[in-house]
């Protein structure tokens, strides 16, 4: 490919659409860019920039993938439409195919869009030659048979009759016949009987509409077997413009049939994995917690009633059962946490709120006599006060709280800092979390937020936890439409930075 090609991206994190170009750019060097984030701004595009392909974001606060899939193939059908996302399930995956759009790539496995963006443009032009050449077919009738003879669909035509008066040979081959003569109307007999009457009505019907159709239905082929075919057809007219009748093709689609079929069965499988997984984390968390809150709750009775004549040792052994057990109390509550999450179970209560105001400071008023405690300095730096967002509060309050509890536990001299700062123009709200902890190594980095996931595994590891923390960090930042990022050094320290997007006034 010489020229050069438009690529439009509908993004509205700048990181996520810089990511994107250094991907295509590995692939296609010949590439222009425009990135667009409203509805508006992508229908000019399509307009002035007149993209090859659309690669775009399934979710964005004010617009959405689908919709924009909807005006491509209005305004642009041949254009390739590529759904690019941070999050995406079997369902979504197969309703996007279904919509019209050409693939989907999961933003955890962005190095496959280059490949993906160079599949679709080879597609297109595949399928712009295709319609070259059915232009070609309409100006000469023996041009027309000699090229549909060459072709890889099953075309026909009718007339006014409704009769059918051309078959090629690929569908007369398909069906075992030797001439249009030999087949002629015989060939409704070879779709199935429970597709018949559809069909038939569907058909039928367009002779008084007069307009395109498109169906699917099952054709017996020469060997016996249904194929499932794709069958879409256009009204003729002569030079005069007079309708005389229609002219249609037919693809196999039996393969993407079972590929959807597949799809949704390993769907509804995993889904069923999934829920008796949840179930059994359920009750054994809730079989772990019960007797755990009866023995920190005696403990603790124990230690009140026998305060005055504890030994410092005895103290210790007080301090050790109430530090184990709510240490185990929380690893209950990120695995149910987790298990929501992964099921789809969690139900998100979004309200607008002051995210300064109603999770920042809550979270420094939990954690700075806790970072104190430990010998540490405390810094809160912010030149905001007020930022509205909406969100789930629970779950963005659990952001904060898991990256300060980490903050805390890999630090062991130093600072923790907590810093707010606006970003992109007052769009956006940046929330850091920043330690001169242990750090992060470089080959960690790219399994940072993986469940169960630690820098140092096994038994003999130096810090506690079960590495759920950064993974349901992760999963709430998406639920509630924010981006993380991360910025380590071993031994140097660690910042996380969350931002979301601020509601206007």
């Amino acid at each position: 490919m010489q020229k050069n090609i438009n690529i439009l991206i509908i993004e509205d994190l700048p990181s996520d659409a810089e990511l994107s170009k250094r991907e295509i750019n590995k692939i296609l060097k010949n590439c222009s860019f425009r990135i667009v984030e409203t509805e508006e701004d992508f229908i000019n595009a399509l307009d002035d920039f007149q993209p090859e392909i659309i690669v775009s974001d399934y979710s964005l606060p004010n617009f959405d993938g689908l919709t924009a899939l909807n005006l491509t193939l209005d305004k642009s059908p041949l254009t390739p439409f590529i759904i690019l996302t941070g999050s995406m399930n079997e369902e979504t995956a197969v309703n996007c195919m279904k919509a019209g759009a050409t693939d989907y790539v999961i933003k955890e496995h962005i190095k496959r869009l280059g490949t993906a963006i160079l599949s679709a443009l080879e597609k297109k032009e595949i399928i712009q030659k295709k319609l070259n050449a059915e232009i070609k077919l309409k100006e000469s009738e023996v041009h027309f048979r000699t090229l549909a003879d060459t072709g890889l669909a099953l075309i026909w035509t009718s007339g006014l009759d409704k009769k059918f008066n051309y078959f090629n040979r690929i569908l007369l081959e398909f069906v075992g016949k030797n001439s249009n003569k030999e087949f002629g109307n015989e060939w409704i007999k070879g779709i199935h009987p429970e597709d018949l009457i559809s069909c038939l009505q569907i058909y039928n019907k367009s002779f008084d509409t007069r307009q395109k159709f498109s169906m699917d239905f099952r054709l017996k082929h020469f060997s016996g077997e249904y194929r499932w075919m794709q069958n879409d057809a256009s009204p003729r007219y002569d030079s005069y413009g007079k309708f005389i009748g229609y002219i249609g093709h037919c693809l196999d689609i039996t393969d993407r049939k079972n590929m959807i079929e597949e799809l949704v069965l390993a769907k509804e499988k995993a889904e069923q994995s999934e829920k008796l997984k949840s179930e059994f984390l359920a009750q054994m968390s809730h079989e772990i917690r019960s007797p755990m809150n009866v023995i920190i709750s005696y403990a603790n009775l124990l230690k009140s009633i026998l305060e005055e004549t504890l030994s410092p040792e005895l103290k210790e052994y007080f301090d050790g059962i109430d530090s184990a057990g709510l240490r185990l109390i929380r690893t209950v509550d990120l695995i149910l946490n987790t298990a929501e999450m992964n099921v789809g179970s969690y139900e998100a209560t979004v309200t607008k709120f002051d995210i300064i105001k109603n999770v920042i400071l809550k979270v420094i008023g939990d954690y700075e006599s806790l970072i104190k405690q430990k010998g540490l300095t405390f810094n809160y730096v912010s030149n905001i006060s007020e930022a509205i967002i909406s969100g789930d509060n629970y779950s963005i309050y659990q952001i904060f709280t898991n990256l300060i509890d980490n903050s805390l536990k890999y630090t062991n001299q130093g600072s923790i800092s907590v810093i707010v700062d606006n970003k992109d123009g007052n769009k956006n709200i940046a929330i850091s979390i920043e330690d001169t902890g242990i750090g992060i190594s470089e080959e960690f980095m790219e399994n940072i937020f993986e469940p169960f996931m630690q820098e140092e595994m096994g038994y003999s590891r130096r810090y506690e936890g079960n590495g759920l923390g950064l993974a349901l960090v992760k999963n709430y930042c998406n639920l509630n439409r924010a981006s993380i990022s991360v910025e380590s050094k071993k031994g140097v320290g660690s910042k996380f930075t969350v931002t979301f997007p601020i509601l206007k006034n």
